[in-house]
C-alpha cells in the first residue's frame, strides 16, 4: 500500500517479456500511468504477491524464496492455451479488491450481484482513481490444466527436462476508472517489439 509511481514505473522498466508475447506493451503501460499521474490519478500504488492459497496434491508446483519476512511463496498453476504461448487471463475472481478495505470489498460484492458484473470489474469500479494496484504471480513449471485431457489447455511445458522450462513471473495492472480517461489509440506490431521513437 502507498507504493510510490515511480517504483512502479522503475519495476515496469525492468521487467522483460518473453519475446513471442504481443499482446502488451511495457512501454505504452508506463506512458499511461505517467500521464493519468499528471491529472493526479494512479499516484498511490498497492503491490501484491499472489501464491497459491491451497496445497494440491495432484501438482508438485512448489515455493519461491524472494526473501520476504512472511517466508516462502507457494507457486501457481496456470496452463497455456493449446498450441500457443499465452496462459490468457491469469487474475482469479476476486484477485483485484487487493488492498481495497473491508467496506470497499463488501460495495464491490454487492455491486457485483445486483449488475451481475465480475467482481475483478466491480473492483475497478470501486478503488479510487488515485490508487493502483499491481499482483505479481509466481507460475510453477509444474503448471498443467486441472481436468487431464482437456481440448483447450495445455501444460505450461510439454518437456519439462527441456533447459527452457522454468519457473515464470507473471503481473497484472489493474486500473480503476479514469476521471480522466485518455482517448483510445490503436497500435500495430510486426515482428519486433514496439519501441518509443526517441525525439
Amino acid at each position: 500500500m502507498n507504493v510510490g509511481t515511480e517504483k512502479i514505473i522503475d519495476f515496469l522498466n525492468k521487467f522483460k517479456i518473453d519475446y513471442s508475447v504481443r499482446n502488451i506493451s511495457l512501454p505504452l503501460i508506463s506512458s499511461y500511468i505517467k500521464h493519468q499521474t499528471e491529472k493526479g490519478e494512479l499516484v498511490r500504488w498497492t503491490v501484491a504477491i499472489r501464491g497459491r492459497e491451497a496445497r494440491d496434491a495432484k501438482l508438485d508446483l512448489g515455493e519461491v524464496d524472494w526473501g520476504l519476512l512472511t517466508g516462502k511463496i507457494p507457486q501457481m498453476s496456470r496452463s497455456r492455451y493449446r498450441n500457443t504461448n499465452s496462459l490468457g487471463v491469469i487474475t482469479s475472481p476476486g484477485d483485484e479488491t487487493i488492498g481495497l478495505s473491508e467496506e470497499k470489498i463488501e460495495q464491490t460484492k454487492q455491486i457485483s450481484q445486483e449488475k451481475d458484473e465480475a467482481e475483478n470489474k466491480t473492483a475497478r469500479r470501486v478503488r479510487s482513481p488515485e490508487e493502483g494496484l499491481l499482483i505479481i504471480y509466481p507460475i510453477s513449471r509444474n503448471s498443467r490444466p486441472q481436468k487431464e485431457n482437456s481440448s483447450m489447455r495445455g501444460p505450461l511445458y510439454e518437456d519439462l527436462k527441456d533447459p527452457r522450462a522454468r519457473d515464470l513471473i507473471g503481473i497484472a495492472l489493474s486500473f480503476p476508472f479514469s476521471e480522466h480517461p485518455q482517448p483510445v489509440e490503436t497500435y500495430l506490431e510486426g515482428t519486433r517489439a514496439w519501441k518509443p521513437v526517441e525525439e
